[in-house]
């Protein structure tokens, strides 16, 4: 085992809540408790980011909604409903209508890719939402 994969890791998200609520991240995140109940907001998030990930990789707005519809409904307890599944598809489909084009300049495109950084005792980890080639130049897609 390396050096580097013996350090904590510890995600951008952990620092976020930290910075926020310190009680938050040590119930969350120190502890390990979890709500019961997922926040509408972050589960709507997540679907989209689902389908964004499929969207990039592919370019198919219709993998994209199926992409975010699976992802809501594999929920055992999922909190969007039929309004929100169809919110996901104008969205996925107004993003598609929007950035087809720009889209169509970049290549080796990795959507959702982990990264690990270390430095300082810790490791800081997460996800990029995407990174790709466009012409001969490296850029990460926000």
């Amino acid at each position: 085992m390396d050096r580097v994969s013996k350090l904590r890791s510890i995600s951008v998200s952990a620092i976020e809540v930290y910075q926020r609520c310190r009680e938050e991240y040590r119930y969350g995140y120190a502890l390990g408790w979890h709500p019961i109940k997922t926040e509408h907001a972050l589960e709507f998030g997540s679907a989209i980011h689902a389908g964004l990930e499929v969207w990039w990789v592919t370019l198919d707005p219709v993998a994209a909604v199926a992409a975010a519809q699976a992802y809501a409904t594999q929920r055992r307890r999922s909190v969007l409903d039929a309004l929100d599944f169809v919110t996901l598809e104008v969205l996925l489909l107004g993003y598609h209508a929007r950035w087809l084009e720009d889209a169509e300049q970049y290549t080796d495109v990795h959507a959702e890719e982990p990264f690990r950084l270390a430095g300082h005792g810790y490791a800081l980890v997460g996800k990029l939402d995407a990174r790709a080639r466009r012409r001969r130049l490296k850029v990460l897609v926000e």
